[in-house]
């Protein structure tokens, strides 16, 4: 931003202070102690200047820091001298030993040790300072990220300060939405601290699909608008694309409901489940807009390698298969044969991956064929041979592999859902809540993949020169899934919270999305 607009580095550090004590301001008026920790780099610069602003409103400030006067150098120093100049309270060169006493009289902390710079684990002195911050057990402010966070891992070697709230600059860091550095950032603000954007341009492989509490897109997953704006007057259910959901197995009749209903009320024309015989008539008992087909099966009730022509008869109509939800592996057979000979879009789930995970990666590529795989971090384990802990210790590594192995967009599941295109371009999904950690929600969000999907590959063949990203598509569809459960938790809590909940909200989450295009 210095170089692109010719701002300087220390006005960038007095707006970056600026915006944290904005934010301190707003949420923690009340406080009368503050203690603000500064290192010796750039993030202790913007927490000098919180500082001194803090003392003009009126509070009660002192400034701590591990480092002495002669360790701050450039811009940091300078703003450390007008605040030492001024009078005001501050003690440098703090020893590990003296945290606990110097925090004794603290109503808020302010942490701005380390900042987006750290590699690696903090050294010795600091770690003694981001553990007493612990300790104190009082609202936590951070600048930037919390210091001990890798900034584009998320990783925590050792320990970092745990925040109410992290006020960050001019973008989001991947390290406030991975692994463990997600459950460090606490609730997450974001100030642009003046940037120009549309003066820069800015190489990043991440984006952050999200929505703001005024019901605005934070930042939108590209072409993926197209499929929010009204429908035309003249068009009828086969413009808005024929899903066909490949689900369930004698006892896991749910799941295929569960994808059909969400599918039906993500907008696709048509829905059809196919499952084995003996889930039909109760599938049908719970469906009322959606069509269902039996197909044969195994004597354990899962569809049968016999059911493979009629699928493929079945499929010279769709525009989209969805394959897996309430399966078995018994169906790999099944799975196997559909891989190897099915043209349209597939969107693969549940059994279908772990059924995936036993066969030939090459198997699941066919030149032109949209791919996409939704994975909770149990299923890319098996996809990766890999550990869960693996996986969820790399996410933003493990997605990226799994979308170039398999040549497919991977969406993987979690808090902070991240979607992968096969050239390793990043999507993190910003909605959703612990309360969807529940039986079920992967089959909602296979139904309103598929059908995305399916509206956008029929708006493709409708307008030709209209060409909608897989990835676009799949991060919306995340974000509306998320939306859709963060709106039934406002209403009945996480606790409760379960599928069926978020079917009930889906509307409501399309309507917010819709009226911001």
């Amino acid at each position: 931003a210095a170089d692109a607009l010719g701002i300087t580095l220390y006005e960038l550090m007095q707006r970056a202070g600026e915006a944290a004590f904005r934010v301190i301001r707003e949420r923690h008026s009340a406080a009368r102690c503050w203690i603000i920790l500064c290192g010796h780099g750039n993030n202790g610069g913007d927490g000098w200047v919180a500082a001194r602003w803090l003392h003009v409103m009126g509070a009660q400030v002192k400034v701590c820091s591990p480092f002495l006067h002669e360790r701050l150098r450039g811009d940091v120093l300078s703003f450390a001298d007008v605040y030492i100049q001024m009078g005001l309270s501050h003690r440098l060169g703090l020893a590990p030993t003296e945290w606990d006493v110097e925090l004794q009289t603290a109503d808020i902390i302010v942490d701005a040790l380390l900042g987006t710079g750290l590699q690696g684990a903090p050294r010795y002195d600091i770690l003694a300072a981001i553990a007493a911050i612990n300790r104190k057990r009082v609202p936590v402010v951070c600048a930037d990220i919390p210091s001990g966070v890798c900034t584009n891992s998320g990783a925590v070697e050792t320990d970092a300060v745990r925040a109410t709230c992290t006020i960050t600059f001019a973008m989001p860091k991947p390290g406030h939405f991975l692994p463990p550095g997600s459950d460090y950032t606490g609730e997450l603000s974001i100030s642009h601290i003046g940037f120009d954007w549309g003066r820069m341009e800015i190489e990043t492989r991440c984006r952050l699909s999200s929505v703001t509490t005024n019901g605005m897109l934070k930042v939108w997953p590209g072409s993926a608008s197209a499929l929010l704006k009204s429908r035309g007057q003249q068009t009828n259910k086969g413009d808005y694309g024929h899903l066909f959901i490949l689900a369930g197995s004698r006892g896991m009749s749910g799941a295929a409901a569960l994808a059909a209903r969400a599918a039906q009320k993500s907008g696709t024309g048509l829905v059809t489940v196919l499952t084995p015989a003996s889930c039909q008539p109760i599938l049908a008992s719970k469906l009322d807009e959606q069509m269902t087909v039996p197909l044969p099966e195994t004597p354990e009730g899962a569809v049968s390698i016999e059911a493979v022509p009629i699928i493929l008869k079945m499929l010279e109509r769709a525009t989209v298969l969805a394959l897996g939800p309430g399966i078995t592996l018994a169906a790999a057979p099944v799975v196997e044969a559909l891989l190897l000979a099915v043209q349209c879009p597939l969107v693969l789930d549940a059994d279908g991956l772990n059924c995936l995970a036993k066969l030939d990666p090459a198997i699941a590529y066919k030149s032109g064929r949209i791919l996409i795989l939704t994975p909770h971090p149990a299923e890319a384990a098996r996809l990766t041979g890999g550990s869960v802990a693996e996986v969820q210790a790399a996410r933003l590594e493990t997605v990226r592999s799994l979308a170039q192995k398999y040549k497919a967009t991977v969406l993987l599941k979690g808090p902070f859902t991240l979607i992968s295109n096969p050239a390793g371009a990043i999507i993190i999904n910003g909605t959703g809540n612990a309360g969807m950690a529940t039986g079920g929600a992967g089959d909602v969000l296979t139904g309103i993949t598929g059908a995305l999907i399916a509206r956008s590959t029929a708006m493709s063949k409708r307008n030709t020169e209209l060409q909608l990203d897989p990835g676009d598509i799949v991060a919306l569809a995340a974000l509306v899934h998320g939306l859709a459960g963060d709106k039934a938790a406002a209403q009945i809590g996480q606790t409760s919270l379960n599928a069926s909940d978020m079917l009930t909200y889906l509307h409501s989450a399309f309507l917010q999305l819709e009226a911001t295009c």
